[in-house]
């Protein structure tokens, strides 16, 4: 009776999963100085529903929780070009370091970054992977056990059998 009580009290947080993630950085002038109180405003561009926030003193902004989608960054302060970033990927449980430097002009000139996102995240030491619906409805399922879904990923298998 005892073991079944623990199994159920500590079950509970293996199948706990993040379905939110979050985007964060750090604004910096040409001379690599931060850039505190600029205007950080974020954008999902699937939804249109849009996000603002001023840096800290150190410079630095944080969006979080945010649903997985397409997003669109901006950054506008006194003195400086208005610096955009478009096409950021947001995939569940990610949490993106999206660092943007900001060049001396009027505010009514604006720069656009088409960089791409980095495919390594060093923000965390986290693993994990997004399993798209296509792939969910098209593999077979032994046992219907959606579980079975976790072995997709890399590094994961089949728990040893006594």
């Amino acid at each position: 009776m005892r073991l079944a009580a623990l199994t159920i009290l500590f079950s509970g947080g293996l199948f706990a999963q993040v379905n939110t993630g979050s985007i964060s950085g750090r604004i910096t002038d040409s001379s690599d100085a931060v850039v505190a109180n600029a205007k950080v405003t974020l954008s999902n561009t699937e939804t249109g529903v849009s996000a603002r926030t001023e840096t800290s003193s150190a410079g630095t902004y944080l969006f979080t929780p945010l649903q997985p989608g397409s997003y669109r960054i901006s950054v506008e302060a006194p003195g400086f070009k208005t610096t955009s970033r478009d096409n950021l990927v947001l995939n569940v449980g990610d949490k993106l370091g999206v660092d943007l430097g900001l060049e001396v002009g009027q505010i009514t000139e604006t720069v656009d970054v088409k960089a791409e996102t980095p495919l390594i995240q060093s923000e965390n030491a986290t693993v994990g992977q997004v399993i798209d619906n296509r792939k969910i409805m098209e593999l077979p399922l032994p046992s219907r056990d959606p579980m079975r879904l976790a072995q997709l990923a890399p590094g994961v298998g089949e728990p040893a059998r006594a």
